[in-house]
């Protein structure tokens, strides 16, 4: 028996899924056009792949992730909602199919990245200047101010180009976690 690409909505016994997410379940399994018409389901004993010709065939555990063995439909159904999804694929000499699990990662939060790149490269300048001004700061009180400023601008020539490098870093590393952590704009 036949059946439509719209009955790809009942992908992987995702039919604890309300409408309001028929959304997530169209992502919820990745198809390379090569493979054509195809549906994914799962009960019991697995995961059967519903080809054009309407011939079900089981995806071998042995050609799965291993956290999609023994998976059961509400840990499934979670793993969906956390931002999963499954791939599907054929092997082109014997025709058995492959199944493997993807994660989608939240991303791409704009303001967060800016902030948090800014915060961790204004922190490092500043860590770096406190240095410099704790060394230059009792040279100024024992010595003299104007001995005191040279020093402050001597180190600062010297210090500040070898801290560069580290602050791009540590503002780079702290933008792309803040961008991740505060996900889409």
């Amino acid at each position: 028996m036949f059946y439509s690409k719209q009955r790809i909505m009942s992908v992987i016994a995702l039919l604890s899924f309300c409408s309001a997410h028929s959304m997530q379940t169209e992502r919820a399994l990745f198809v390379p056009n090569k493979l054509g018409n195809v549906a994914l389901y799962h009960d019991d004993s697995g995961f059967k792949v519903l080809r054009e010709d309407g011939d079900a065939v089981a995806v071998q555990p042995a050609f799965m992730d291993k956290e999609l063995r023994g998976l059961s439909n509400e840990k499934l159904v979670g793993l969906v909602k956390a931002g999963g999804y499954l791939k599907l694929n054929q092997f082109e000499n014997d025709g058995e199919y492959s199944l493997k699990v993807g994660h989608r990662l939240n991303g791409g939060g704009l303001v967060g990245a800016y902030l948090g790149s800014a915060a961790g490269y204004f922190a490092v300048n500043l860590l770096g200047q406190g240095i410099i001004l704790c060394v230059s700061a009792p040279v100024s009180f024992f010595a003299t101010p104007a001995a005191g400023v040279a020093v402050h601008a001597a180190m600062s020539k010297v210090v500040m180009p070898l801290i560069q490098p580290l602050a791009w870093t540590v503002g780079t590393a702290t933008g792309v976690a803040a961008a991740v952590a505060t996900g889409p704009v």
